[in-house]
């Protein structure tokens, strides 16, 4: 149950859901989930575990097409995990790529 508790701290100040699942790694329907105190939260740090070994793959495959779509790359580098999480990661790792690199922490 401590997985709730940065999704809430986020939801508190008045992080959108989008934006909170693209910040933590997270589908919107586990932030949705982790909101709502009437339902148990499945956390699937799993699958972000597996997503941090792949990014190396990802990094690699838009070096070569930095506009190819989450669905090439997963293609690609034969992924076949939760894809909202994937093209999360798609997402970040597309932004650091176009502009020149890794964001420095805020």
């Amino acid at each position: 149950m401590h997985d709730r508790l940065p999704i809430r701290a986020l939801a508190a100040e008045g992080t959108p859901i989008r934006a909170i699942a693209r910040d933590l790694g997270i589908s919107r329907n586990t932030v949705r989930r982790a909101l709502d105190p009437s339902r148990p939260v499945v956390y699937r740090r799993d699958a972000m575990d597996r997503l941090d070994e792949l990014e190396p793959l990802i990094r690699e495959s838009l070096d070569a097409y930095p506009r190819m779509p989450a669905t090439g790359v997963a293609r690609r580098i034969r992924y076949s995990g939760p894809m909202s999480a994937f093209t999360a990661r798609v997402r970040h790792v597309r932004r650091e790529v176009l502009n020149g690199g890794p964001r420095a922490p805020v």
